[in-house]
């Protein structure tokens, strides 16, 4: 998934919650939820605005996702062991690379740290 079409999944998330927009945040939950498709991320979003109380973890974003796998036909979804490829812009590669949580720096997957 492109970091802009997750982008407008993550501001709806935020507006439904009321959760200040921000770009730290986005960025961590785009690392911990990219790997994923677009259409899964959006039924996610679609699924936990109406259903959850507060702003989702990515663990339970993830959870949601793994809902829409089964509304996949079987043909149609990845195996567990399929790479899929990173597209990740250079700007939010290098971002993700200096970023820090709490004075460490974030672990990266080594694709993205090129």
């Amino acid at each position: 998934m492109e970091i802009i079409e997750f982008s407008k999944g993550f501001e709806k998330l935020c507006f439904a919650f009321n959760n200040e927009f921000k770009e730290g945040q986005l960025l961590v939950y785009y690392e911990a939820l990219r790997r994923w498709n677009v259409e899964a991320f959006n039924y996610a979003v679609r699924a936990i605005i109406p259903a959850a109380r507060f702003f989702p973890k990515p663990v339970e974003i993830i959870d949601a996702m793994k809902d829409y796998r089964e509304t996949i036909p079987p043909e149609r979804q990845l195996e567990s062991n399929e790479v899929i490829p990173d597209k990740m812009p250079d700007e939010v590669r290098e971002a993700l690379k200096n970023m820090e949580i709490g004075g460490q720096k974030i672990a990266l997957d080594k694709d993205i740290r090129k």
